[in-house]
């Protein structure tokens, strides 16, 4: 996770908060993505 990473001055509660749902949301998005790919061919 990015959680460690941190800049000068920028290394708050609410930017870690931020980071984390960005990337739970990236991760959620390549999960849809890759079960909407792999599960194409057979909806369609």
């Amino acid at each position: 996770m990015v959680s460690g990473v941190t800049f000068k001055g920028m290394n708050t509660p609410y930017l870690l908060l931020v980071s984390h749902i960005l990337v739970s949301v990236v991760l959620a998005s390549l999960t849809i993505a890759i079960a909407n790919f792999y599960y194409q061919p057979i909806t369609t």
